[in-house]
């Protein structure tokens, strides 16, 4: 491997660099919040705000219908494709909530859930879905700095609006928290996208969306479909969880997988937005070369760093969760241990998961999304009958890091046979 790639000599290294700085502030602020959210609350706690966050992951799919990714593979105006996509998340939002509305009319509580939390999950799924089309749009305009103070905005509002709102002893201060951090976001963005846009007079705008949504169908379509699906099967094990075991015992497992999930992604969610666009353009230019070289160099290096995160994890943790919560948290560090090698796999396919918009192939990832929320319902119910939630845990953990490892295989040999043309 060529060391001179990890040199900062082109406007490609310094956007990954500059994205790289303000994802490691964000990180390193989630982490340190996990701890710190964890020592004041019980695990019951963060059960039930795993459940609403699960939720609202979903729905923030369906309300955007995956309209954001068009507007940085597109080779027209963003400003255009963004407002359309806009307009998507919005009147799907409108129709959820109208039908939402229609139906508590007749029940004041619908399976388990009220009126109330019903609202408040579908103004964090709208804040999250506008979040998405505005980061595709900063992506394609490359306004990385714009981008970077979002990611960090975001995450330390979400933190210190759930403590304070804990101080004042707000009910659900966790929930309500992220609901509003999000939504401070989503105005910061919105103010830089009227700043940053150039409009033009919009004429026959249910038209032009229709017209956006046919010419990128494949995209919105499958993709839609396979995105959540692949949403249902990693963001629902919390409510399967908390159904089929307990609120407790989704509470561990969303520590595990908070702690997890941040630093293994730390790398790949830095360089995965920059690699769409120049991912892109390469594939559009017919430089096939050029995107193996690209893809091959940030596998290799997301891969070693991800490598040396878990030998830490695995060395340090234990000790370190004992220091801070004695022993309030030790039965997720069973979790942790089991759910490593998934965590790896995945993100190992995480810098480069945007290959399946640029070269039309989401058809593999909706066969791996189907594969994957089968076999985790197949787990859930399976340790359901023996009563053991680690045979859960150690069955998705297997079976999603085999998915994750012939998914990436399989694309890395796509732009092998591409290279050859």
């Amino acid at each position: 491997m060529n060391l001179n790639f990890f040199i900062v000599n082109s406007t490609f290294k310094k956007n990954i660099l500059k994205l790289f700085s303000a994802t490691l502030i964000s990180q390193i602020t989630a982490i340190l919040s996990s701890f710190v959210l964890a020592f004041y609350f019980i695990p019951d706690d963060l059960g039930e705000f795993s459940v609403v966050v699960s939720l609202s992951a979903i729905l923030s799919i369906l309300f955007t219908l995956r309209s954001e990714y068009p507007i940085v593979i597109n080779s027209g105006d963003s400003n255009f494709s963004t407002f359309y996509s806009i307009c998507i998340t919005l009147t799907v939002f409108v129709l959820f909530l109208l039908l939402g509305m229609s139906l508590f009319l007749f029940k004041e509580v619908l399976f388990d859930i009220t009126l109330s939390v019903y609202l408040i999950t579908l103004f964090i799924a709208l804040n999250i879905s506008l979040i998405k089309v505005f980061h595709a749009y900063l992506t394609f305009k490359t306004l990385f700095g714009y981008l970077s103070i979002s990611k960090v905005l975001q995450v330390s509002s979400i933190v210190i609006l759930q403590l304070l709102l804990f101080k004042l002893n707000i009910n659900k201060p966790l929930i309500l928290g992220f609901l509003i951090g999000l939504l401070i976001n989503t105005i910061y963005l919105t103010i830089v996208f009227i700043k940053t846009a150039h409009f033009y007079k919009f004429k026959n705008i249910i038209l032009c969306v229709a017209l956006y949504i046919k010419k990128f169908k494949k995209i919105i379509g499958i993709g839609s479909i396979s995105d959540i699906i692949n949403s249902s099967a990693s963001n629902m094990l919390p409510t399967l969880i908390l159904v089929s075991f307990s609120k407790e015992a989704a509470g561990y497992y969303f520590f595990a997988n908070r702690v997890l999930s941040l630093p293994l992604q730390l790398i790949s969610a830095s360089s995965a937005s920059v690699y769409f666009q120049r991912a892109s353009k390469y594939f559009i230019e017919k430089k096939f070369n050029k995107l193996k070289e690209l893809t091959y160099k940030l596998e290799i290096w997301n891969g070693l760093v991800m490598l040396f995160i878990i030998v830490l994890i695995t060395l340090f943790l234990d000790d370190i969760l004992h220091i801070l919560f004695q022993n309030k948290w030790d039965p997720s560090l069973e979790f942790i241990y089991v759910l490593l090698p998934f965590f790896l796999f995945r993100s190992l396919f995480s810098p480069i998961s945007n290959i399946m918009e640029i070269l039309n192939r989401n058809d593999l990832g909706l066969y791996l999304n189907i594969f994957i929320i089968l076999m985790n319902l197949f787990a859930i119910r399976y340790g359901n009958l023996n009563n053991d939630i680690i045979l859960t845990i150690i069955t998705i953990s297997l079976v999603g890091s085999l998915g994750y490892l012939f998914i990436n295989l399989k694309f890395l040999s796509v732009i092998n046979k591409l290279s050859k043309k």
